[in-house]
């Protein structure tokens, strides 16, 4: 008998797995082993057990380096093919695979753990290129020590395996701190780090700015910008819908898009192009003949992966991060992004909305037709359906005449029925819209306890019943239809496939849509209480103008999946952005986004990288104290008029940044019928956000009032934006369902829910505005905030302890607006304040 030194066990190690298969029955159980220095299983984790005749998957991946362990309970020590398949899924990633007895005296190491030398990243080169090499290319740069201090913390990241939070202040110059060491890590060790950005906007900076200054100055690399899948056009498709559409003025516009680019992106295109058209064209998971396809060696999706296949760094979104991630958790194996450890997570402050967004699912009549439109003729083109009859169940489709008729007999059945749900699902949705949803709510919430209402039970509760029996027969004949075509010829499926292929979409949705509708009326009743997901209705346009419904799910935190399923899987991530701390803490960060419990595979490492501008010079901070309370009636007339007279005395270059577009609208007019023949004052929603910066750059005299997307990640440079005021602080209003469910959750959990929530957020909101100001050393200009609770509450600290040090002038608005001038342009005379 073999000790459990032989076995290549720590004596502790080797009981530990000998105690949970005893605990487990004797029956098969999978472990994950960590080694020590002498090449020995030191540490076990049992994270799934099973019988002797099945195994669930392992939970968690283990990573490079690890061993997965399993027992055979027969003590015959040799590999299946089961653990032959186990072995090559390990083994890519240097993960070793043992099997041992019940007795865990013997083993049998069928893949030995690849402990991968890398090639650390030297601080050295990182202070060279900074100091040497990036000045020699821009003689005139700003020295920016943070920004050196930055990227060595994410170089140590890489290096040591730790997830880093770095807040970096606007004007850090955090691109190229992160840039630099993801590039040196991915070439000095031939591998891929991924680079995730919120916004399209940051993308193009990267790619059009950062990357190019980094190449040269004499780095070489390859990159590549991914997209999701639906993102790029399939050229086989739209062959396919032009032969059937050769008029259509669109398909037409298309193809010569076609004809002259590289990308094949729907966001590269220079004109709009309508859902329905793009569903018909859009690559497709569903809808690929992959390599078989006569046009795989030209294809749009394919040429961006060829491209990311070869590339050190990847430039993706948060949402096709995520995607990835949940794609390795369900199949076990590779994600839909090339294989990377070491992320860069920029704009991580919206990490959190952008997994809540990705995880919400909805349904609709639209998306219930657009399921069943392909399958249908009309005016433009044959449907699905009529086209299988035509191909594959004519006479000389390959079929067998019993067979065929079965399939016409199904056909007949589907074009009867199909019309009939296309009709009805209006209905229905338009029904529970009339039921919970007045001209004035926009949503709502379906509480646990309103499956037990007489209107769930009576109205919308039958209506779901049938939604989803009659989605999911739909689905089901589909799916019998589906078997008929499974013995053809393969030279049959292959000279028509797009109808065979429609098919498969159609009844995929259709079937996902009826699991939707039964979820949606189980989750919160008391049969089956999910407790972390939110249910509600939202209002969405019918035909003539009449409301109808959309049904929504989304969870009520996402930090345990991001928590499990990203910072646990990868060996190294960085996260970044000018505003993750409140009052200079990372605390809230953390607790959102799953981080703030301890876990003995987590190194956290925070920092707080100081805007290198000099605040105290270049701005200061105007707070009224005689102006009206935001609640009462006289506050928007109040802060309007005091908007007015600063607009005058700073003669323009303003943002007014507002926290609902109610505000918007009657702060723009105040101001337009004031100041309109003297000043160009633009609102959002005139013009498309580029268009409309752009005409505020190019105006003389321009103001803008904004809201939502004008807080952030806007840029304005040197004397064409002086000032930003702010009339309200930013506190979302706890009436959209999964801020309302988390509110809830706090409280349930004892916490108060604007302390540990609105609060925080609020004062993050508050942070990006501010951040609109300044924007190099060179800037100058008053940040004014005119909602008096920032002085007179309690919270008020927390808001002002959370913006830069910078001189504060809190007084009456009248002495505000004698020293804005003397700031902007000293020895201005000075302009008196009127109450309007």
């Amino acid at each position: 008998m073999q000790s459990s030194q032989s076995t290549r066990f720590t004596p502790q190690a080797a009981e530990k797995m000998r105690q949970s298969i005893q605990k487990a029955g004797g029956v098969e159980i999978f472990a994950i082993g960590k080694m020590d220095t002498n090449g020995l299983v030191s540490s076990i984790e049992v994270h799934c057990r099973g019988n002797k005749h099945a195994v669930p998957a392992l939970l968690t991946r283990p990573r490079t380096g690890e061993v997965v362990i399993h027992n055979h309970p027969s003590g015959i020590l040799e590999a299946s093919e089961a653990d032959m398949h186990l072995a090559n899924l390990y083994g890519e990633d240097g993960v070793g695979v043992i099997i041992v007895n019940n007795q865990v005296n013997r083993a049998l190491w069928v893949v030995e753990p690849h402990t991968k030398s890398f090639n650390l990243i030297k601080d050295a080169d990182i202070i060279r290129f900074f100091e040497q090499d990036l000045p020699r290319l821009i003689p005139d740069i700003e020295h920016r020590q943070s920004q050196i201090d930055m990227a060595l913390s994410i170089a140590d990241s890489f290096n040591t395996g730790k997830i880093a939070i770095l807040e970096a202040g606007t004007g850090t110059g955090k691109s190229l701190a992160y840039l630099l060491p993801a590039v040196l890590w991915a070439t000095q060790n031939n591998t891929k780090v991924a680079i995730a950005t919120f916004t399209i906007n940051l993308q193009s900076q990267l790619i059009s700015s950062d990357i190019p200054l980094l190449m040269n100055a004499g780095l070489h690399f390859d990159y590549a910008l991914l997209k999701g899948r639906n993102n790029y056009i399939c050229r086989r498709r739209f062959m396919e819908n032009r032969k059937q559409q050769p008029k259509d003025q669109s398909l037409q516009a298309i193809h010569k898009y076609i004809q002259s680019t590289q990308e094949g992106s729907r966001s590269d295109i220079g004109f709009p192009i309508s859902d329905e058209i793009w569903d018909n064209i859009g690559s497709d998971h569903d809808q690929t003949l992959r390599a078989r396809c006569p046009h795989y060696e030209d294809c749009f999706y394919y040429n961006a992966r060829r491209e990311a296949a070869k590339s050190h760094l990847l430039i993706v979104n948060h949402h096709l991060l995520m995607a990835d991630m949940l794609v390795k958790k369900e199949t076990g194996a590779d994600g839909i992004l090339p294989r990377f450890n070491r992320v860069v997570i920029d704009e991580g402050h919206h990490l959190e909305d952008a997994a809540t967004s990705l995880f919400r699912q909805q349904i609709s009549t639209r998306a219930i037709r657009r399921a069943i439109s392909p399958l249908i003729h009309n005016k433009k083109r044959p449907g699905t359906l009529e086209r299988l009859v035509h191909y594959h169940l004519a006479p000389e489709g390959g079929m067998d005449l019993p067979t065929r008729e079965v399939g016409i007999n199904l056909v007949d059945e589907l074009e009867a029925t199909l019309p009939k749900i296309w009709n009805i699902s209006e209905v229905w949705l338009q029904q529970i819209a009339s039921d919970v949803l007045s001209p004035e709510v926009s949503s709502f919430r379906i509480k646990p306890e309103f499956s037990k209402n007489i209107l769930w039970e009576k109205s919308i509760d039958p209506i779901l019943l049938t939604a989803a029996k009659q989605v999911g027969i739909i689905a089901d004949k589909i799916a019998k239809l589906e078997t008929l075509f499974e013995d053809l010829p393969e030279q049959a499926r292959t000279k028509e496939p797009q109808p065979l292929l429609d098919l498969q979409r159609a009844r995929r949705r259709l079937t996902g849509h009826s699991g939707f509708l039964q979820l949606f009326r189980l989750i919160g009743s008391t049969e089956e209480p999910q407790l972390d997901t939110v249910r509600w209705v939202e209002k969405a346009r019918g035909k003539h103008k009449v409301p109808t419904a959309t049904l929504c799910l989304a969870p009520v935190e996402v930090g345990p999946t991001l928590r499990e399923q990203l910072f646990l899987k990868l060996k190294a991530i960085a996260t970044c952005s000018a505003t993750m701390t409140v009052n200079n803490e990372f605390d809230h960060y953390k607790k959102r986004v799953g981080l703030s419990k301890p876990h003995p595979t987590l190194s956290i490492d925070e920092q707080i990288f100081p805007s290198p501008f000099d605040y105290q010079q270049q701005a200061i901070l105007g707070i009224p104290t005689d102006l009206a309370h935001p609640s009462s009636k006289e506050f928007t007339q109040s802060v309007g008029n005091f908007i007015n007279q600063a607009i005058k005395v700073s003669s323009g270059g303003v943002f007014v940044l507002c926290t609902s577009y109610s505000m918007l609208y009657r702060l723009h007019n105040s101001a337009q019928k004031a100041l309109g023949s003297k000043f160009n004052i633009f609102r959002q929603g005139q013009m498309g956000r580029v268009q409309l910066m752009q005409r505020f750059l190019q105006s003389p005299n321009s103001v803008l009032f904004g809201a939502d997307s004008f807080w952030e990640g806007v840029s304005v440079k040197g004397d064409d934006l002086r000032m930003v005021i702010i009339p309200k602080l930013p506190f979302r209003v706890p009436t959209e369902p999964v801020q309302q469910a988390r509110h809830e959750r706090l409280e349930a959990h004892g916490l108060n829910p604007f302390t540990h929530y609105s609060l925080p957020q609020a004062a993050l909101r508050l942070r990006q505005g501010f951040g609109r100001l300044i924007r190099t050393q060179s800037d100058k200009g008053v940040v004014l905030i005119l909602d008096s609770r920032i002085n007179k509450r309690w919270y008020g600290k927390i808001f002002l302890n959370s913006l830069p040090d910078l001189e504060r002038i809190i007084a009456p608005a009248s002495t505000i607006l004698q020293r804005i001038p003397a700031f902007l342009t000293p020895n201005t005379p000075q302009l008196q304040w009127h109450r309007w």
